[in-house]
């Protein structure tokens, strides 16, 4: 690598080399001042004055005065090396000590400096010389006796000069101001710059700094000039590698990178700073540093640059903590979803299977039974006298028997196969992989358990049931005609004096049997029937409530009510029926316009003939989907008049399908007992007299006074639509599952799609607040909001459906829908 002097180093020897051209210029014009002419002016007086005293001596003849003055002269002069006084003729007439040797030998390379001859006179005639021997003048020194003196002077001047200005020159330049040397115009474009800027000498020492740094750290710019970077209150900043992969991007102090920059010469960028300020608060810098160098490529410096991250940090920690809040409230979201999934297939009294989830696994485990030629058996359970238990002991007590009877299904049944609620006192077991005989057996064992069931408030109450069994071997054409036969097996039971178990095999030639349990009531149904597949009726009722969740909600509710009614009235197969008339008799909503389905005031007259136009519609797609003459007829005809008011346009009174009285009156009371945008929902008392009072003219007296008993005049929120069901909160939740994955994949387009499917959705379901937070949502998403304050109003939705939830699965578990 190519070595270079620096800048002061180069000042220095420029220097040197001008003063010592100074010297020598003055030595060569003369000016240099010098003590060798002062020497032979000295020893030129000396041999006067010893020629002045030898004329004089000698002119007496006093040669011992002569000798006496040469020894003297000697002696007070060390420069004298000898004294000789000769005759004219080259006689030397005395002189001190080896003077003859001493001249004799320097003679020849003598000079006027050395030796010295002053001629004697005696009167006006030359009488001898007196010789003088000098020793060389100029030898003050050691070194002068090896070097010339002006070398020597000169060289001890270059390095005296070399050394002091060096050390000078260091000293002074930290002592300047660098902004005075920048131009002015320079200064201002460095100050406008947001970024802090600093200019760092080789040894790390601020140069020059712009306005901004300088008001980052809370100083003046005269203020930093001089002192080290690393004095400044900067605190340890570690940056981690983004992927744990990433082994290149390790912990590391991330200050250090001007002082790389200064060692290296390599540029940094992106490296992290940060700075105490005050108030204990840090400020976080993005650094970029890189080297100075001038016109030879030689490093001069550094300059780095501070890009204030603090809000840019700050922002990413909130980003990452939505996000964190995002995935526990979505992770909690999917959790409740699962609870709800599993509580709308449960009855929430006994948590056995609901009546609509046991028939989806019904028609699962019939088709599977008629694949592989496996046994498959059914069998109804009915608790003996239950309604004199709440009669006399009260409904409380009455539940507590149904979840002890649950109870016990369920532990005896085990994983052998599935019990459902089926309707008030009724349960329905379903056996995959058992005959007719084990499942006799198995019922029997069900039988003396629910016997020994013992309350502690009420030791004297005696609990027992009646069971009808019956299985595939017993050839039934379908899901409810197998029902069908364990349920006349159980009402065989019952007429036998309850508290035993019926078998289809033993029982189904008992000719009284059918005309015991079938009433004239029943009569126009014992036609054969068309099956109708349950997945067909859950899709169509899927569809609606996505279309319409409020009437699919109502559906559901005017569907319970029409089994509990239609319990003792009709046998399994056609309350099978009534039950998928119930919960389609309103499918034609799935083609109203929201207009009319959300409007807030009474329908006009155009609306209601878009409604009836819809109902048609819906009869129509009944009869196209499923071929059931017995289900068409108690759609086409629940909303006829019992007296025969339009009698003209089809059958009246008791010629009116019992399914379709049925279906009349339990839609007509939920009705009334929900709220609707443009009237107040009656109470269960008010429904009541409004149906009674209603009777003989619209609905089936006898109905109306059996739906009477069964509802009572309780105030019930059972078939109330207001709040969240759990219905509702599954559906909300299960949309906020998909908002989540469209915010994990960072597609906001998706994210305002889903928030304003999920609106739309929440407000249909009733779920207003949660419609309004979707809206906030949707806005911030289509006018490209910043990404956190979409992460925040996503958090505060996805929270709040959360809370809604539960809300709902606490409700759902307390025994409220």
């Amino acid at each position: 690598m190519k070595t270079s002097l620096s800048a002061t180093t180069r000042i220095t020897l420029s220097l040197v080399a001008i003063v010592l051209t100074i010297l020598l210029s003055a030595n060569l014009l003369g000016l240099m001042p010098s003590d060798r002419e002062a020497i032979l002016r000295g020893r030129e007086s000396v041999c006067e004055s010893i020629a002045i005293q030898c004329s004089v001596l000698a002119s007496r003849g006093d040669l011992d005065a002569i000798d006496t003055c040469f020894q003297a002269t000697t002696s007070c002069n060390p420069d004298i090396q000898s004294m000789g006084l000769r005759r004219t003729d080259g006689s030397l007439v005395m002189a001190t000590a080896k003077h003859d040797q001493i001249w004799s030998q320097e003679r020849s390379t003598a000079s006027l400096s050395t030796h010295m001859a002053v001629p004697i006179y005696q009167g006006t005639e030359r009488w001898g010389t007196a010789e003088v021997s000098y020793s060389p003048p100029g030898h003050t020194s050691w070194v002068g006796q090896y070097v010339h003196p002006l070398l020597a002077f000169c060289v001890f001047c270059v390095l005296g000069t070399l050394v002091l200005f060096e050390y000078y020159l260091r000293w002074g330049l930290t002592m300047l101001d660098p902004s005075r040397v920048v131009p002015q115009r320079v200064r201002t474009a460095l100050d406008t710059l947001s970024e802090g800027l600093l200019f760092l000498d080789p040894q790390g020492r601020i140069v020059m700094a712009n306005q901004s740094f300088a008001s980052t750290v809370g100083n003046s710019v005269e203020q930093l000039i001089g002192t080290s970077a690393t004095s400044l209150p900067w605190t340890e900043r570690k940056e981690i590698a983004s992927s744990p992969k990433d082994n290149s991007a390790s912990t590391r102090d991330s200050h250090a990178a001007c002082a790389d920059v200064l060692a290296d010469g390599q540029s940094r960028q992106g490296s992290f700073l940060s700075l105490q300020a005050e108030g204990n608060s840090n400020q976080n810098f993005s650094v970029s540093a890189s080297p100075i160098c001038d016109e030879a490529g030689r490093q001069s410096g550094a300059i780095a640059s501070f890009e204030d991250v603090t809000r840019l940090e700050q922002k990413k920690n909130e980003l990452a903590n939505a996000l964190q809040s995002l995935r526990l409230s979505s992770e909690k979201v999917r959790e409740q979803n699962a609870i709800l999934e599993h509580l709308a297939t449960r009855d929430p009294l006994t948590n056995c299977y609901n009546r609509r989830s046991f028939f989806e696994q019904f028609d699962i485990q019939w088709n599977s039974a008629q694949r592989c030629g496996c046994p498959l058996s059914a069998v109804m359970v009915d608790i003996d006298h239950f309604k004199l238990v709440n009669d006399n002991h009260g409904h409380s007590v009455g539940d507590t028997v149904l979840q002890k009877v649950a109870d016990t299904l369920q532990r005896v049944v085990g994983d052998r196969g599935i019990v459902a609620r089926y309707g008030g006192e009724e349960f329905t077991l379903l056996l995959p992989n058992i005959d007719l005989a084990d499942a006799s057996a198995l019922s029997e064992t069900i039988r003396r358990e629910i016997e020994a069931i013992k309350l502690s408030q009420l030791s004297q109450l005696s609990v027992t049931a009646s069971l009808g069994v019956s299985s595939l071997s017993q050839s039934p054409v379908s899901p409810q005609d197998l029902l069908d036969q364990a349920d006349r097996c159980l009402y065989f039971a019952k007429r036998n004096g309850r508290n035993q178990v019926a078998r289809y095999d033993q029982i189904h030639g008992d000719s009284s049997l059918s005309a015991d349990r079938v009433s004239s009531r029943q009569a126009e149904s014992m036609s054969p029937k068309k099956l109708i597949p349950y997945p067909a009726v859950t899709a169509l009722i899927s569809a609606l409530g996505y279309r319409d969740p409020s009437t699919a909600a109502h559906s559901r509710r005017v569907a319970d009510l029409c089994n509990e009614v239609a319990h003792g009235l009709m046998s399994m197969s056609d309350r099978y029926v009534l039950e998928t008339a119930a919960l389609l008799h309103d499918i034609g909503k799935i083609g109203v316009p929201d207009s009319i389905l959300l409007t807030s005031s009474q329908l006009t007259q155009a609306e209601r003939n878009v409604i009836k136009r819809q109902e048609r519609i819906g009869l129509e797609i009944i009869r196209a989907s499923f071929a059931s003459d017995e289900l068409s007829r108690i759609v086409e005809n629940y909303r006829r008049y019992f007296d025969g008011r339009d009698a003209n346009l089809g059958p009246e009174g008791t010629h009116i399908p019992l399914g379709a009285r049925i279906l009349a009156v339990a839609d007509a009371y939920d009705s009334m007992v929900s709220e609707h945008p443009y009237r107040v929902a009656k109470t269960s008392q008010e429904a009541i007299a409004e149906l009674r009072r209603c009777a003989n003219t619209q609905f089936d007296p006898e109905i109306v006074d059996l739906f009477s008993r069964i509802v009572g005049c309780q105030e019930s929120e059972v078939f109330s639509s207001g709040g969240i069901t759990k219905e509702t909160a599954l559906g909300i939740g299960h949309e906020i599952e998909r908002l989540a994955e469209a915010i994990d994949q960072q597609d906001v387009e998706e994210l305002r799609v889903m928030a304003g499917r999920l609106s739309e959705s929440a407000a249909h379901r009733g779920a207003p607040e949660i419609a309004a937070k979707a809206i906030e949502l949707e806005q911030a998403a289509s006018s490209d909001d910043d990404v956190l304050g979409i992460l925040q109003r996503a958090c505060e939705l996805i929270e709040y459906c959360r809370a809604t939830q539960s809300s709902s699965i606490e409700l759902a578990v307390s025994g409220q829908p």
